[in-house]
């Protein structure tokens, strides 16, 4: 028996509505992160610079070495949306990471700190995760992420 295409036209539309991104099941980006900046520039504490279309504050710069793309980085981190959802957190647990697997932001923005600098980066999504569903994160969502680099080899 051959099944009509309309058929599988509503099986795979039905599909992926169930499986698609909505409001309700992931944490998206209320603004750009150019405009989250600028909303927030008087409360964020700290001189806001930018290298590649990253934002960033260097809260503490940290010893005077530097990782570099092939470091392996030990950090804490805290990731936020600009509605200030936490959708990722180490706590005060460090983890390791190869730098040069993490996300292009943080490839940018590591490596302006040194042993126990850390650092605010505001992030567009083409420099995180982009058009792109990353754990229960929606697609171009803006970040946030506030990262002690702890140690790095």
């Amino acid at each position: 028996m051959t099944v009509p295409a309309y058929i599988w036209a509503l099986f795979f539309g039905a599909i992926l509505t169930v499986s698609a991104c909505s409001q309700d099941d992931c944490q998206g980006s209320d603004m750009d992160i150019d405009e989250y900046v600028t909303a927030k520039i008087d409360s964020l504490g700290g001189d806001t610079s930018m290298l590649n279309r990253l934002i960033y504050i260097i809260d503490e710069p940290g010893g005077t070495e530097r990782p570099t793309a092939t470091s392996q980085v030990e950090v804490t981190y805290t990731g936020k949306t600009t509605e200030g959802d936490e959708f990722d957190s180490t706590g005060d647990v460090p983890v390791t990471f190869p730098l040069d697997q993490l996300i292009q932001a943080w490839q940018i923005g590591l490596p302006l700190i040194g042993r126990g600098g850390r650092i605010r980066m505001f992030v567009e999504p083409r420099l995180a995760y982009g058009a792109n569903e990353a754990a229960n994160l929606c697609p171009n969502t803006a970040l946030i992420f506030d990262v002690q680099l702890i140690d790095f080899e």
